[in-house]
């Protein structure tokens, strides 16, 4: 060894006449040191100047030997668990893993609208492949006829109408709208959430000499008050604001609804038509004769499968109906009908798999073959989750990729063939060329009712599978009706994070309730809110520790935001089998009563003795306070929580606090529901109290 070619050096110069011996040692691994050692002529001194070069030299052959070692062999486990992963936090808030995503429209058959990074909108042409700025400073709300340049807009409430970008012209289409209760063009609170997910309440018909706006009057609706605290040690901050939103709950008046429809002529503009909205609505897609409309409905697919949501068209004249598709899968979406070549095109998920889902076209014709083509699978292991958008007369399409890998996009045309490739994300390809994400592993789980849980686990690299070893799981939750979170496609969140760096097994659920998987599996907690989706959260993740030998059962922990917050709650307080050690619920529902009405009467009904009063009290997690008793809980909350009000919060902490339960709780002044001004704690907040769960 090295030690010993050491010995020998120093033997070998104190035996030298000379005042200069060249000393070279070969180490084990194959390194040679030369060097030369100077022997001072004053007595005693020379000895210590060498004395320090050996120890020098003995602890570079040291560092020499590691780097060696370390070259020809991996880690220990130990060791390479303290070394940091390049996913960082600061670099998950900084958005530095996040692909760029399409965020055009198609205005015609070869243009597409779009906004650049320094908010300025853009005309780009297909055909030509050329761009042009055609408004430099966006406003507010536009939408864009079909033909033409002209444009409708919305300024305080009000529907404005130009017939030409290039013209001063300018037409005022209403004149009622304000700021506290009515709304045109421009969705309420309560429509842009809950039943379009968007602000936009505007369309042109295909020809665009007719343009349809919705109005919403909320006069008769409820308003509540939200406290706004301020600036900390501003003069202007010695009274808290108080804000006031219109926001109908449960049993409450909604929102009267109207929906105009405008002759565009330029001769005389003017309302023909008013329609009354009295329930919720959506809109199929009509044929250019009227004669027929194609929609999404559910269809019974035999056995025991139940229903499953398929395309479906309707001929008018002949009040008749037929599914297009049929199987063990979901239509997701119609993107587009080209009505006169009577082709469809829709988005589905695949038959078994519903965490994957890719773009189809379909015949659509009554005498048509009906046999689905899948226009983004020949390439399944690159793309296992796509969607699409197609210009207005289906001749491209811009094909989005979302995953398993770094997300592509691409133009196609109509006849499936790549025209270019609009953005390859590239930079987020070069950022992670050397990082090792966690390994990721899609099972299914058996459930109540004799179905099926979708999971996906994020298991960190180069654990120990054996047994040998236990790891922490921790399942991230949401749980809502008729939603998804296991899906086959690229993304790196906190749980990448904090699985990376902390080894920690992260798992998702989709079991009862969720979407994707046929009528029976989503309708299982209808009027019945926090049942069958809360078992299977604590069925499934028992599963999953018993049949995986490396999960630690002592260190398995629950959190959630929203809907998931609820349900981290309710899956607390029903574990009496103590499968999980703690849990973190952010912005939560505790009680149906006090959540928007279009929300909650959809999936509960009214909170009335007539109707379901029965299933409010049996859903509500402040009810069932006092089962938290033996629990480590955190409650995490903004104030200016427009969404999901502060007011949860607090009736859950005050049936607690009198019940002299205690539980830790973490309240964020003026922040809204995605505590985007205050990540960074939140995210040190939840990381420490996890920490201290699984120590």
């Amino acid at each position: 060894m090295w030690m010993g070619n050491v010995t020998q050096m120093w033997q070998k110069f104190n035996q030298s006449e000379s005042s200069v011996t060249k000393v070279t040692f070969l180490l084990d691994m194959g390194v040679t040191l030369g060097i030369v050692l100077v022997k001072k002529k004053r007595k005693g001194i020379g000895k210590i100047v060498v004395l320090v070069a050996l120890i020098g030299i003995a602890l570079l052959a040291c560092i020499s030997f590691i780097l060696f070692y370390q070259r020809e062999q991996p880690l220990p486990e130990a060791l390479s668990q303290k070394l940091p992963s390049p996913v960082t936090l600061d670099k998950i808030m900084n958005g530095a893993f996040e692909p760029v995503r399409f965020n055009g429209t198609w205005i015609s058959d070869d243009e597409i609208l779009t906004k650049n990074q320094y908010g300025q909108i853009n005309i780009y042409n297909v055909t030509s492949r050329s761009s042009r700025i055609i408004v430099r400073e966006a406003g507010l709300l536009i939408k864009w006829a079909p033909k033409g340049n002209g444009f409708a807009y919305v300024y305080s409430n009000d529907v404005y109408y130009r017939p030409s970008v290039l013209s001063s012209d300018e037409y005022r289409i209403t004149n009622d709208g304000n700021s506290s209760h009515l709304y045109n063009g421009v969705c309420d609170w309560v429509y842009e959430e809950e039943v379009f997910s968007d602000t936009s309440a505007m369309w042109f018909s295909p020809n665009g000499d007719k343009l349809a706006y919705a109005s919403f009057n909320d006069f008769h609706v409820n308003i509540m008050t939200i406290a706004y605290y301020g600036e900390p040690g501003a003069i202007a901050s010695q009274y808290p604001e108080a804000l006031y939103l219109r926001y109908p709950k449960p049993g409450r008046a909604n929102p009267t609804v109207n929906i105009h429809v405008v002759e565009l002529s330029p001769e005389k503009i003017h309302n023909v038509h008013v329609f009354n909205i009295s329930r919720y609505f959506n809109a199929p897609l009509f044929s250019s004769d009227g004669q027929n409309m194609l929609y999404i409905d559910a269809h019974d697919q035999g056995a025991h499968l139940g229903p499953y949501r398929h395309l479906t068209i309707h001929n008018i004249g002949q009040n008749k109906t037929v599914a297009l598709t049929r199987g063990k899968y979901t239509v997701t979406e119609i993107l587009s009908w080209d009505d006169r070549n009577n082709m469809a095109y829709y988005l589905a998920t695949e038959e078994n798999k519903p965490m994957k889902q890719q773009i189809y076209r379909i015949n659509t014709s009554e005498n048509g073959a009906h046999k689905p083509e899948c226009l983004s699978c020949a390439n399944d292991n690159q793309c296992s989750f796509a969607s699409a958008i197609f210009s207005k007369k289906q001749s491209y399409f811009i094909q989005t990729c979302a995953g398993p890998g770094i997300p592509t996009i691409n133009l196609y045309n109509k006849q499936n063939r790549k025209v270019l490739t609009w953005e390859d994300n590239s930079r987020l390809a070069k950022s992670l060329k050397n990082v090792t994400l966690p390994e990721r592993q899609f099972l299914a789980f058996p459930v109540g009712q004799g179905m099926e849980a979708q999971v996906l686990l994020m298991i960190p690299p180069n654990i120990d599978k054996s047994g040998k070893k236990k790891y922490p799981l921790l399942i991230n939750v949401y749980g809502g009706p008729d939603s998804n979170q296991v899906f086959d496609r690229y993304k790196i969140s906190w749980e990448t994070y904090y699985c990376l760096n902390h080894n920690v097994i992260i798992a998702l659920i989709d079991g009862r309730g969720s979407g994707l998987k046929g009528d029976n599996m989503l309708f299982a907690n209808y009027r019945k809110l926090g049942s069958a989706e809360i078992e299977d959260q604590i069925s499934v993740t028992k599963q999953l520790q018993t049949k995986l030998p490396f999960i630690d059962k002592k260190r398995t922990a629950i959190w959630g935001w929203s809907y998931g917050g609820y349900a981290t709650g309710m899956v607390l307080a029903s574990d009496s089998n103590k499968v999980f050690k703690c849990g973190v619920s952010v912005a939560p529902v505790t009680d149906w009563i006090y959540y928007d009405s279009m929300y909650t009467e959809r999936f509960m009904g009214l909170p009335t003795e007539k109707d379901n009063k029965l299933g409010y009290s049996s859903s509500s997690l402040v009810n069932k306070a006092a089962k938290l008793a033996d629990k480590k809980y955190l409650l995490v909350h903004g104030t200016l929580d427009d969404n999901v009000h502060y007011q949860q919060s607090m009736m859950l902490a005050r049936r607690l606090e009198l019940l002299d339960i205690l539980f830790e709780q973490q309240s964020y002044p003026d922040e809204v529901h995605s505590l985007l001004g205050v990540r960074h704690h939140f995210y040190h907040t939840l990381e420490a109290f996890l920490q201290q769960c699984f120590a």
